[in-house]
C-alpha cells in the first residue's frame, strides 16, 4: 500500500509540476467543465476575396507522433523542398522562444541570414537538410549537406515545407495563415504516444511525467480546434483552404486514400516519384508479412500499419486505462475508440479508430468533461501546461 501511495503522489507531483506552467483552466460551478480560457482572441481576416496558393506549407505536430513518416508523403515528390525541423538553437535540447523569423527564412530559401544563424551548426549541416537520405538531391543522411545546395534546390522547386515540433499551439502560427501558408496538423493516438514516450525514455522520465505530457498534448490539442473552430465559423472557406488533419494511423493504414486527400488539400499533383512510394508502402501494409524494421526515430517501416498501432500488443492495460481516461474528449473528438477490455485491446480485429475528416472534425462540438486525474475542487483545476521539449 504505501508503495501505491508514493506512486500515486509521483504521478500527481509530475502532473502539477508540468501543468501549471502555461495554459489556464477555468471550471464551471454547474457541472465542472474544464474549459481552456487562454486560446488566442485574434482572427483570421473574416473575408477574403481571392486564396493564392503560396506553395508553402507547415507540418505541425508534437514530439512522437509520427510526424517523420508523415514527411515522406511530402519529400518523395520532387517538386517539394522538405526542411526538418529547424528550431533547435545551440543545444540539441534548446528551443528558439520566437520560431516565427526562422521558419519564414526557411520558408523563402533563405538560409544563411542572421536568423537561420541561430539553429545549431551541426544540426543545420547534417540533419535540417538530410534528416533522410534522399530528403534533399544527393544527400545522404550523416554527412554535410551545404546550405548552398539546399538553397538551389528550395528555389528550383515549387512548393516548400518546414516541419517543426517545437510550436506550442497553433495560433502561434497565424501570421503564416495570413499570408496563405497552409498548415496540416499530425495527429496520433495518446495511447501510442504514451507507450512510445516510455519506451524510448524509460530510465530518464518517471511515468507521471509521461502521463502529464499525455495530458499536455490532449488538451493542447483541444484547445487547438476550439481555434480553429473559431475561424471556421468566421471564415469556413478560408480555413478549409489552410488548415488540414491528418492522423498517423491513417497515414499508415490508408497511404494511398489519405495522399489523395493531402494532396487534394495542398493543390499539387501526385507526381511519379511519390506515387510509386506510395504503391509500394501500401502494398507493405496490406501484406501483413513484414513487420517492423529501423531504429526508434527512423521512417523505414517494412509494414508501416502494423508499426503505427503495435503498441497494442505490448502497452500494459493500466497505462491504456488511465490515458483513455485523461484524455477522453480527444480521443472522441478525434475518432479513437477507446477499449473497453484488455481482450478488446490485444485483438486487432477491434478497430483503435474510425475515419474522420478535417471538416468533420471542425464542426464537432468540444465539450471538455471532468478533470478527475486533478481533482474535483475549483482550486485544483487552476492548471497551466508547460510546453513540451521534447
Amino acid at each position: 500500500m504505501g508503495i501505491l501511495v508514493i506512486l500515486s503522489s509521483t504521478v500527481i507531483f509530475h502532473i502539477f509540476l508540468l501543468l501549471f506552467k502555461h495554459r489556464v483552466y477555468q471550471v464551471t460551478t454547474e457541472d465542472e467543465t474544464v474549459v481552456p480560457v487562454n486560446i488566442a482572441t485574434t482572427n483570421l481576416p473574416t473575408t477574403q476575396s481571392t486564396f493564392k496558393n503560396s506553395g508553402k506549407v507547415i507540418i505541425y505536430a508534437k514530439y512522437r507522433t509520427g510526424s517523420t513518416f508523415t514527411s515522406e508523403f511530402f519529400f518523395r515528390h520532387r517538386d517539394i523542398a522538405y526542411i526538418f525541423e529547424p528550431l533547435r538553437t545551440k543545444q540539441v535540447s534548446d528551443v528558439v522562444k520566437d520560431g516565427n523569423p526562422i521558419l519564414r527564412d526557411m520558408l523563402d530559401c533563405k538560409y544563411s541570414t542572421n536568423n537561420t544563424k541561430r539553429i545549431l551548426k551541426w544540426w543545420m549541416d547534417k540533419v535540417v537538410f538530410c534528416q533522410i537520405t534522399g530528403q534533399s538531391p544527393g544527400c545522404i543522411h550523416g554527412k554535410p549537406y551545404s546550405t548552398h545546395s539546399a538553397a538551389q534546390h528550395c528555389q528550383a522547386v515549387t512548393n516548400k515545407v518546414v516541419k517543426v515540433i517545437r510550436i506550442e499551439q497553433v495560433w502561434e502560427l497565424e501570421e503564416f495563415f495570413r499570408e496563405n501558408v497552409k498548415v496540416v496538423h499530425v495527429l496520433r493516438d495518446p495511447r501510442g504516444i504514451a507507450h512510445s514516450r516510455r519506451k524510448i525514455h524509460r530510465a530518464n522520465e518517471y511515468w507521471g511525467q509521461i502521463v502529464a505530457r499525455t495530458i499536455e498534448y490532449c488538451t493542447g490539442a483541444l484547445a487547438d480546434f476550439l481555434y480553429i473552430q473559431r475561424q471556421y465559423k468566421k471564415n469556413p472557406d478560408l480555413v478549409r483552404q489552410l488548415y488540414h488533419v491528418v492522423r498517423y494511423e491513417d497515414l499508415a493504414h490508408h497511404p494511398q486514400r489519405e495522399m489523395q486527400r493531402l494532396y487534394r488539400f495542398l493543390d499539387i499533383t501526385p507526381d511519379k516519384s511519390l506515387q510509386e512510394w506510395v504503391n509500394l508502402t501500401e502494398k507493405h501494409t496490406e501484406s501483413g508479412k513484414e513487420k517492423t524494421g529501423g531504429y526508434a526515430y527512423s521512417t523505414r517501416r517494412a509494414n508501416p500499419g502494423y508499426t503505427s498501432t503495435a503498441w497494442r500488443e505490448v502497452i500494459d492495460w493500466d497505462t491504456t486505462t488511465t490515458v483513455q481516461r485523461v484524455c477522453a474528449e480527444f480521443m472522441r473528438v478525434t475518432g479513437y475508440n477507446k477499449m473497453t477490455t484488455e481482450k478488446h485491446l490485444r485483438n486487432s480485429s477491434k478497430e483503435l479508430f474510425l475515419d474522420i475528416q478535417t471538416e468533420s472534425l471542425l464542426e464537432t462540438k468540444i465539450l471538455q468533461g471532468r478533470n478527475k486525474y486533478l481533482g474535483t475542487t475549483a482550486t485544483n483545476h487552476q492548471a497551466q501546461n508547460q510546453h513540451q521539449n521534447g
